[in-house]
């Protein structure tokens, strides 16, 4: 993931070029393929390149263009249409244009509207000369990140939050908000707000414009509604059309010479996984593909590892497959080897253990989220009676044929609509003051209450994928890597969103049949399953109660949020746990933990890189 900065004093005062190449130097570990630095009166750009495709290895940011200069991480959806359309417009570009050179172009024929022709994964800082304007951008879904820090006489601006915190104007006061957002719900539940009280996110779908002493915000992007379903296709047609697009988008983001994939004995990552065999052949997948899949060895049953193997043996990839228990200690090291800038999800989410593994054979790792919310029933308009008895006959039909169940999607929906919500618990383990004063039950009713499962394009309004995606990111990972969602494929979306709900979503009808020729059988028929049991209940149980965890109760920094002889007594008594209070016992240590570690001052950046 190629990492850049962009300062900008709004009141025309030059750029320290110093300090540009302090910060762009700061960033050379995310890019390690080479750093550069633009400078032009007050605007300036830093640009640290990660080569990860044959078009990115012509040269180092920042790229200049008849006035125009772009910093940015850009991977664009749909090349060839994208370069037919510039074509077309008179602009030379050719097959050996890079990304971030095709938006240059983009914006040089378009001006802003080109935002409405790109689709991708993307974030980026362009700098107008001519109209003394800088641009910021964010894909639609938000899996680039893009922070920014104002002051009454800077603008600075960047994919990394560690870049940003190392500007001397930055206010890095901690966010009480974000903190009682952390303890109620693990995430942060404002798309624009970070932990420190002067950075802020830009959201996804959104353009941040600076001209003439003004910062403005506009959106440029707004999940559509649902398109009217297309009645006319046979079930061949819908399958045939589904399986093309999917092997397109995992194409589009397979531009690179190797490849990391999660592997698990879901429909999703597997899915993807096969496509990647399917596209680049049996001796490309054995020398240049690695799976990796996690699963518990002993703490609660699980069948991850027999159907990954099952899997990989198929389609004859490598597999780097590891049980989670003996990372459970190391999770909560003392001395970490690297610092995230926010409070990370640790434990709860044991796919991170895959990063650094899948860092060292490859600098692109795909991973197998979204297909959930993709294919959700539960988070649809009202499906009426008459939309189910038109679906009936197919349904009928493709049950016979495939011996599969597509009203189980039904099934689910309406058991949703009957199930109890997940209960409030008196939030007995945090300090009640802070509880009455950042409203923290109100907090965790309101995130219920969006976390309905939105599918579709409104899948890019759920701050859960938000959170994943920013915590996907070098600044939490610590390793050099660019992590890309296949399921999240604008293309992919609105086709989905344009055939029949019923049946061919639901119990992912529709990706089980594009799947069929692709994957084992036991993985086609297994149903969606989540983690048997509390792992970390049945750890505690087994081995007791360990002295870092009442260590970390007691740092002098977390007892304004806790009630420290609650969760004390909650650890003695393991047995006593369920989902919800082991969730709030772990949103307290990786706060904590976060709290121990962070840097009390600003690090000094290497700047040989520069001579």
């Amino acid at each position: 993931m190629s990492a850049f900065v962009a300062i900008l004093h709004r009141t025309g005062r030059p750029v320290d070029r110093r300090l540009l190449v302090h910060l762009t130097a700061g960033l050379a570990w995310r890019g390690p393929d080479g750093t550069g630095v633009w400078c032009e009166g007050p605007i300036g750009l830093g640009h640290a390149l990660l080569c990860t495709s044959p078009e990115t290895e012509r040269g180092i940011g920042p790229i200049v263009l008849d006035g125009l200069c772009l910093s940015g991480d850009v991977r664009l959806d749909d090349r060839e249409t994208v370069l037919a359309s510039l074509k077309a417009a008179g602009c030379p570009v050719d097959q050996s244009t890079s990304d971030g050179e095709l938006v240059l172009h983009a914006y040089r024929a378009r001006g802003d509207d080109c935002l409405d022709s790109l689709a991708g994964d993307f974030s980026f800082c362009l700098w107008d000369g001519k109209r003394h304007r800088l641009l910021a951008a964010r894909d639609q879904f938000g899996i680039m990140p893009l922070y920014f820090a104002e002051t009454e006489d800077v603008l600075i601006l960047s994919n990394s939050l560690l870049c940003l915190k190392e500007h001397p104007a930055v206010d890095l006061g901690l966010s009480e908000e974000a903190i009682a957002d952390h303890l109620a719900i693990g995430m942060s539940a404002r798309r624009d707000a970070t932990f420190y009280r002067g950075i802020r996110r830009l959201e996804n779908g959104c353009k941040l414009v600076a001209a003439t002493g003004t910062v403005e915000i506009l959106r440029y992007w707004t999940p559509s509604e649902r398109a009217v379903p297309s009645r006319t296709a046979h079930t061949a047609d819908h399958v045939e059309a589904f399986r093309e697009l999917f092997d397109r988008a995992v194409g589009d983001r397979l531009r690179c010479t190797r490849v990391a994939t999660d592997l698990s004995g879901g429909m999703d990552a597997s899915s993807i996984a096969a496509s990647v065999a399917t596209l680049w052949g049996p001796a490309a997948t054995r020398q240049a593909v690695r799976a990796h899949t996690f699963y518990f060895d002993h703490l609660v049953p699980d069948e991850e590892g027999r159907l990954a193997q099952m899997i990989a043996a198929q389609h004859d990839m490598p597999l780097d497959l590891f049980a989670i228990e003996p990372l459970l200690e190391a999770a909560f090291a003392l001395n970490p080897r690297h610092v995230a800038p926010e409070p990370a999800l640790g434990l709860l989410s044991p796919h991170d253990a895959i990063f650094p593994r899948a860092a060292d054979h490859a600098r692109v790792l795909l991973r197998g989220y979204g297909g959930d919310p993709l294919f959700e029933l539960v988070g649809m308009p009202s499906l009426g009676a008459t939309e189910i008895l038109r679906a009936l006959p197919d349904m009928a039909k493709l049950g016979l044929r495939h011996r599969r169940k597509p009203w189980n999607g039904l099934r689910q929906r309406w058991r949703a609509g009957r199930r109890e919500p997940w209960p409030l618990r008196p939030d007995s383990m945090l300090d009640r003051d802070f509880v009455r004063r950042e409203n923290i039950d109100d907090r965790r009713v309101a995130w219920l209450a969006q976390h309905a499962a939105p599918s579709g394009t409104a899948m890019a309004t759920n701050i859960l994928w938000r959170n994943l995606f920013d915590r996907a990111d070098a600044d939490f990972t610590g390793v050099p890597l660019q992590v890309r969602y296949p399921f999240f494929d604008l293309r992919l979306v609105r086709f989905i969103d344009s055939v029949p709900p019923l049946p061919w979503r639901g119990d992912k009808m529709l990706l089980r049949l594009a799947m069929a020729e692709r994957l084992p059988t036991p993985v086609l028929h297994r149903h969606k399953t989540g983690v048997a049991g509390v792992p970390i209940k049945a750890w505690l149980l087994r081995d007791g109660s360990k002295p870092w965890m009442f260590d970390l109760l007691a740092l002098d920094a977390v007892q304004p949020y806790i009630d420290r002889d609650a969760v004390t007594d909650l650890l003695r008594h393991p047995e006593c746990l369920d989902r919800a209070t082991v969730a709030q016992i772990h949103f307290i240590w990786t706060l904590a933990i976060w709290l121990r570690d962070l840097p009390s001052r600003r690090q000094p950046a290497d700047l040989s890189a520069f001579g």
